[in-house]
C-alpha cells in the first residue's frame, strides 16, 4: 500500500510539472493593428471620356474605362472595391449604382450593366444626357470583410459626363395632336393633347372632349398625329406619321392604337358615345381609350 501511494504521488508530480511547463512556454497570441487607410491615401486619375455612347462601347469590348487608381498603406491581404454612382442632378437626390471591376489598376464597368442601370434611373429616352458621377470606395479583406473608406458621405472622383444610351426601337415624340370631327380634319389646327414629363417615362397623353348627342348619332371621327406631322401642317406618308385604328370606322371606346406605315394609311375611329370623355393614348402600350371625364 505504501509503495502504491508513493507511485501515485510521483505520477501526479510529473503531471503538474508538465502542465507548468506548457503554460510557461506558451505565449499569448497578438494580432498587430493594421494600418488604417485614409481618404487621401487613394488617388483616382480620371480616364472616362467626356461623352460615352453605350451601344458603341458594348460593340467594341463592353467596357467603360473610368479611372486608374493609386493606393498607399493598403493592408496586407486586402483589395479595393469601387461603386459607380450616377444621377441627373448634382445633389444625387436619386441615383443609380454599378459595381466597378478592376482590370489591373483600371476601374471599368460593363456597358451592358450601365445601360440597364441607366434606364432604371435616368429613363428610357434614347437622347444623350449630361449626368453626374462619383465613386464610393471600400476595402475588402478575405472576400468577406468590407469597410467603407471615410464615412457614408465620402465620395471620390466627382465629375460630369454625357451618356448616349442604346437607341430605342420605340419612338415617342414630345407632343401628339387630335383631329377629326373636333376640328374638321385640319392637321394645321389639330388639338394638342395634355402631357407632363419625359414622354419615355410617361407615355400617356390625354385630352378632355365633349361629344354632343348629334355628333354621336352621326359618328364622332378621330385620328392622332405626332408633332413631326403637325409641324408640316399636312398629312405625311411615313412610318408613325399618324395613329388610328386597324379598321376604318371602328366604334370601340378602347383598343389598340395603330400607327400608319410608309405604304399603308391607318383607319379613323368613329365614336358613337356622347358626353364629356377623357381621351387617352399610351404610346408605349399602343392603346387608346375614351372614359367618362371627371369634372
Amino acid at each position: 500500500m505504501k509503495k502504491l501511494t508513493i507511485s501515485l504521488m510521483a505520477l501526479l508530480s510529473l503531471v503538474f510539472a508538465s502542465c507548468e511547463d506548457d503554460w510557461t512556454e506558451a505565449a499569448p497570441q497578438t494580432n498587430p493593428q493594421e494600418q488604417a487607410i485614409a481618404v487621401n491615401d487613394i488617388t483616382l486619375k480620371r480616364i472616362v471620356p467626356e461623352a460615352i455612347n453605350l451601344q458603341e462601347t458594348y460593340m467594341k469590348d463592353n467596357k467603360v474605362k473610368l479611372f486608374t487608381e493609386s493606393v498607399k498603406n493598403l493592408p496586407a491581404g486586402s483589395q479595393m472595391k469601387y461603386e459607380l454612382q450616377f444621377s441627373k442632378t448634382e445633389d444625387f437626390a436619386k441615383y443609380g449604382t454599378v459595381t466597378c471591376e478592376m482590370d489591373s489598376d483600371t476601374a471599368v464597368v460593363r456597358a451592358s450593366d450601365f445601360e440597364e442601370a441607366y434606364k432604371a434611373t435616368i429613363g428610357r429616352n434614347p437622347k444623350a444626357k449630361d449626368i453626374f458621377i462619383r465613386y464610393a470606395a471600400y476595402i475588402v479583406k478575405n472576400k468577406t470583410s468590407v469597410v467603407r473608406i471615410g464615412d457614408p458621405n465620402t465620395y471620390l472622383g466627382a465629375s460630369k459626363i454625357k451618356v448616349t444610351p442604346y437607341p430605342s426601337d420605340l419612338v415617342i415624340e414630345n407632343n401628339y395632336y387630335l383631329l377629326g370631327t373636333i376640328n374638321g380634319w385640319s392637321v394645321a389646327t389639330a388639338i394638342k393633347l395634355d402631357h407632363t414629363g419625359d414622354p419615355y417615362e410617361n407615355p400617356v397623353f390625354t385630352l378632355k372632349v365633349n361629344i354632343s348627342n348629334e355628333q354621336a348619332a352621326s359618328g364622332w371621327w378621330w385620328k392622332v398625329v405626332p408633332e413631326s406631322t403637325y409641324i408640316t401642317g399636312n398629312w405625311v406618308s411615313g412610318d408613325n406619321a399618324a395613329y388610328g385604328v386597324a379598321e376604318n370606322g371602328d366604334e370601340a371606346t378602347e383598343g389598340m392604337l395603330i400607327p400608319r406605315t410608309a405604304k399603308d394609311d391607318v383607319g379613323a375611329g368613329c365614336l358613337k358615345t356622347s358626353g364629356k370623355l377623357l381621351f387617352s393614348i399610351n404610346l408605349e402600350d399602343g392603346t387608346y381609350s375614351f372614359t367618362p371625364a371627371a369634372e
